[in-house]
């Protein structure tokens, strides 16, 4: 209770996330919410109004009211974000929008992000402001546009939308955190540059700025790997980053690194704090100190396009300085929930974000923590700072490592090894190239030997990631944590802290039996995996994808028109871990003419697996070798490849229970099949419009 008295925005956060959450998954509608908080306010003021002798013995009374009063104002937030989406008709319509970001080069397009200012419709120009994701054809190896560009196109808006496949990353609502709800193509033709100045933008303003430097910095002579490095580093942007280069940051553990955050901005606090401890000896010195340091923490934010962990980082900062300006010694803990509290009053959805997660949790574990680890070994000057970074790395990995395995599914067991060398060397980089954006545009040749040291800091960086990486046992994957699991993981954390602040053992034994919960959790996963069959089509753009888990035996029939491997592991690995499946055999659809195994049999374009019938038709010469008088029966018929076949020649050869339409169909005939399927009284799915099919088999 003391720490709630101390701490007052962490007593209104958590009912808050906790309403935001109930929302998510329960949907409450207005009438609820409202009634609820009309309530509660009345009851509150009735207390108010109570006598002193009365107001004591129901004091308790006030505490719940408050937190019901808070969660219902969460579950609001959230339905007001979702209902506030902007609503665009799916036809053709003209735009006239501004360039927010750098274009990012795709196979076929550039991919930008436009905010409309006008919408051409019924004759008129009316106002309207939407984010879209807009694909603009590629016709050059340069992008034909620039952040702040006011251009004029015509497109059909399509709503962002996930591909229904289980387990699959959540893209609709990851758009929807950056407030995009809609995507659109631009063909080479559909769009003109506008020959009027657009409004003002800081965003556009600020990745205007970005792409000035990302030029620069090029000129500073480094290779082009470490100037992808740079790049994210620096400035925040990561397009240019390679998928080794991603994997080797990640295996080592130092990806953190590379994506700015609260680390970057607690890096140039403490440097601009040492920097300019001269200030403090003046009568108004240490508020002229706080003010610089903000405006440069603001203006980094500026350069690295104002992103939301950037901003984020910005906020929670100013709040602690502005603090010191008034002489209070505010809690840390009471600023990191005031910030986050200010964030999800603007935008609930950012308690989705994983970059949000992760930046909570580090600070409050390592501001919680590290004092309590340090302070259990004495040790002299140089031991005594390594001790110090290895608790504050340990601090970090116990608020975010169930987040990064759920979500990434790996852990770096060197962790605290790559801090060592991760952290120091980020300093050094950020200091340097600020230095060399600064110097070089005035002094070429100092510029030019900054170039050198900072290219000589970002190799040594990158190899000592790449050693890192090949230590035998460096990571632990792929690994998988339930929902339930994280739970139970946070609520150990949260009673052993509670043990470690009053020294209760109740706390203990309910951290241990706690334990004994995850543990059983898991136990629970691997016994129900033998057990498991499932069937699924899966929706992957253009391809035919049929998977059938049968306890831990997991096989993977697709066509040879994809590299399904690649796919795997974006599409169906964080499921199969889900469901304790850790390997897959793979079977080309158009080499399975003949084949048994245990687990199934093949014959031509008839698949047996363990007792379900399956017909993959993807050519109409298959029923050139079928008996119409002898109906064959199937449980399932997959269409595939625009596959010309009616539904009454499906009921002439076969009895069968469902008609799947996968992927690798074209729109109309998509849309044709399902027309004549709805008409003809036949089950159908298609995957494209539905999401992956999946049957749970008896």
């Amino acid at each position: 209770m003391e720490f709630l008295a101390r701490n007052p925005f962490f007593r209104l956060i958590i009912p808050m996330i906790g309403g935001i959450l109930l929302q998510e998954h329960f949907h409450f509608i207005w009438h609820s919410l409202i009634i609820t908080v009309v309530f509660s306010c009345i009851l509150l003021t009735g207390y108010g109004f109570l006598p002193a002798k009365h107001k004591f013995f129901l004091e308790w009374i006030r505490g719940p009211l408050i937190i019901v009063i808070f969660i219902a104002l969460g579950a609001m937030l959230l339905k007001e974000k979702r209902e506030r989406k902007p609503k665009l008709e799916t036809e053709n319509l003209s735009f006239i929008g501004q360039v927010l970001d750098i274009p990012e080069e795709k196979n076929k397009t550039w991919q930008a992000v436009i905010r409309t200012n006008k919408i051409y419709r019924d004759s008129l120009w009316h106002r309207k402001r939407v984010k879209l994701l807009a694909y603009l054809e590629k016709t050059g190896q340069t992008p034909p546009i620039k952040p702040g560009d006011k251009i004029i196109f015509s497109a059909y808006p399509n709503p962002i939308k996930n591909q229904g496949n289980p387990g699959e990353f959540n893209y609709k609502r990851y758009m929807a955190i950056q407030g995009i709800h809609y995507q659109v193509y631009i063909g080479e033709d559909s769009w003109e540059k506008s020959g009027y100045e657009a409004s003002f933008s800081a965003l556009a303003f600020s990745n205007r700025l970005r792409l000035d430097l990302l030029d620069r910095l090029k000129q500073s002579g480094i290779d082009k790997e470490e100037y992808a490095i740079a790049s994210a580093l620096l400035l925040g942007y990561k397009d240019f980053l390679t998928p080794v280069v991603k994997d080797r940051f990640t295996s080592s553990g130092a990806m953190h690194i590379l994506a700015v955050s609260g680390l970057h901005l607690g890096i140039i606090y403490l440097l601009l704090h040492y920097v300019l401890f001269f200030l403090e000896r003046y009568t108004y010195g240490k508020p002229i100190k706080i003010l610089l340091i903000l405006i440069i923490l603001i203006g980094y934010a500026f350069l690295t396009g104002l992103s939301p962990s950037v901003s984020r980082a910005t906020l929670m900062f100013s709040v602690i300085a502005i603090g010191q300006v008034l002489r209070r010694h505010s809690s840390v803990y009471n600023s990191l929930a005031f910030s986050a509290f200010v964030l999800l009053v603007i935008n609930p959805l950012l308690l989705f974000s994983i970059s949000f997660q992760l930046s909570y949790l580090a600070v409050y574990s390592i501001v919680f923590f590290q004092p309590r680890f340090y302070k259990m070994i004495e040790l002299p000057m140089i031991p005594d700072k390594l001790w110090q970074w290895f608790t504050v790395a340990l601090a970090a990995q116990i608020g975010t490592a169930p987040i990064i395995i759920h979500n990434f599914h790996l852990f770096s067991n060197f962790f605290w090894l790559t801090n060592f060398i991760a952290i120091p060397a980020a300093a050094l980089i950020i200091f340097t190239g600020m230095l060399y954006f600064l110097v070089a545009p005035f002094l070429p040749l100092i510029g030019q030997a900054l170039g050198i040291i900072l290219s000589f800091i970002l190799s040594a960086l990158n190899h000592s990631t790449a050693f890192i990486r090949d230590i035998p046992h460096s990571t632990t994957e792929p690994i998988w944590l339930s929902d339930i699991q994280i739970l139970f993981y946070y609520l150990a954390v949260v009673l052993i802290s509670g043990w470690l602040i009053k020294k209760n053992g109740l706390y203990l034994k309910l951290a241990l039996g706690i334990t004994i919960a995850f543990l059983l959790s898991d136990i629970s996963m691997q016994y129900k995996k033998n057990d498991q069959k499932e069937l699924l089509v899966y929706n992957i753009a253009n391809s035919s994808v049929i998977n059938y888990i049968n306890g831990t035996n997991n096989l993977l029939f697709y066509d040879q028109t994809r590299k399904i491997k690649e796919e795997m592991s974006r599409y169906m690995e964080p499921y199969w871990l889900s469901k304790g499946v850790k390997t897959c055999k793979t079977y080309d659809l158009s080499l399975l003419k003949k084949k048994k195994e245990e687990s199934f049999v093949a014959y031509q374009n008839f698949l047996c697996l363990n007792g379900i019938k399956i017909g993959y038709i993807s050519n109409k010469d298959v029923l050139k070798k079928l008996n119409p008088q002898t109906k064959l029966e199937l449980d399932y018929i997959i269409l595939a490849n625009d596959v010309n076949v009616s539904a009454r020649e499906l009921n002439s050869y076969f009895d069968f229970k469902m008609v799947i339409l996968d992927s690798s169909n074209s729109y109309y005939h998509r849309k044709a099949l399902s027309n004549e399927m709805a008409e003809k009284g036949i089950q159908f799915h298609s995957v494209h419009e539905n999401g992956a099919f999946k049957s749970i088999v008896d």
